[in-house]
């Protein structure tokens, strides 16, 4: 028997491209209104590409998180968004409207970044299901399995295992360990001196590991790296256990509970119409007005 398909949603990235695709967008009194916008007829167009399949929007929780305290220098490199206030005003909106107007899921747990909701949901739904991560972060990639897919954008392909593969040249197990090796400014995790993705990727196919290498020359140069490379490899590595040591004991509770929750109900709750049609009217959000019966039936 064939498993249906879940769709997990990077929420934030979502929210991101949502934003600054229609950042021009204002109601008749000035407020900001592109990020809901956007958000909202992205979602409209998942469902009419993947109709009946449920859909789950996976979101960082607030506060530090396991990495910043494994590492403090961990994303200490970003500055502030000027746009951010804009953003965060339409968001402080939009999560509970999701989920109290169309009752979805929005899963979000306190200090739990999404790539790791979206990597304990994974791990889990994939029992019953084929799950497919919405999302142009490549480190999604690292989930990719028999039951897993990736997304990136609505006009392209999912990509499966023989996918991310053949792009990466390597078996996806090695993924971590190669972007280990390459960095991630965006993260400021530095990497190996001067390498990028793809001499990470020949070094890899040149015999060097982290733990061991095929290749002495190559382990000897930059033995004194592997240090703070393998701590680095840990932060890179999407966790997708409720009882990993990541989490202190409230929080492996309520991933314990947000799995279970989903599980037991993937379907969205009924939600508040009244609720979400004046979240619509707030925002002037027109065109969606047009279309706003297809948010009930989305599942």
């Amino acid at each position: 028997m064939k498993k249906p398909v879940i769709i997990l949603v990077d929420g934030k990235w979502m929210a991101y491209r949502a934003h600054y695709a229609h950042m021009q967008l204002k109601t008749s009194g000035g407020r900001p209104s592109g990020l809901v916008f956007g958000f909202l007829k992205e979602l409209l167009a998942i469902n009419k590409r993947k109709p009946a399949c449920p859909i789950i929007i996976c979101w960082d929780g607030n506060g530090e998180t396991w990495r910043h305290r494994a590492y403090p220098a961990y994303k200490a490199n970003r500055t502030e968004n000027p746009d951010w206030k804009i953003m965060k005003a339409q968001i402080d909106e939009l999560l509970p409207t999701l989920q109290v107007g169309l009752g979805m899921h929005v899963a979000r747990v306190d200090g739990v970044e999404a790539d790791d909701i979206i990597g304990i949901l994974a791990h889990h739904l994939k029992v019953t299901h084929n799950v497919v991560v919405y999302s142009a972060d490549r480190d999604m990639y690292q989930l990719v399995g028999d039951s897993v897919k990736v997304w990136q954008k609505l006009e392209d392909r999912l990509w499966g295992q023989k996918d991310v593969q053949a792009w990466l040249g390597a078996p996806i197990s090695a993924f971590v360990e190669i972007k280990a090796m390459a960095g991630d400014p965006a993260d400021n995790l530095k990497g190996l001196p001067g390498i990028g993705f793809k001499k990470a990727l020949k070094l890899y196919s040149s015999g060097f590991g982290m733990y061991g290498a095929a290749n002495i020359a190559l382990w000897d140069k930059y033995a004194k790296d592997l240090p703070r490379l393998k701590q680095e490899l840990r932060l890179v590595r999407i966790v997708t256990d409720c009882d990993s040591k990541a989490w202190n004991a409230t929080q492996r509770t309520k991933l314990k509970q947000l799995v279970e929750r989903i599980k037991s109900r993937p379907t969205r709750s009924d939600g508040s119409v009244k609720f979400f049609y004046r979240f619509l009217g707030r925002y002037e959000c027109d065109h969606l007005f047009e279309v706003r019966d297809r948010f009930w039936k989305i599942p």
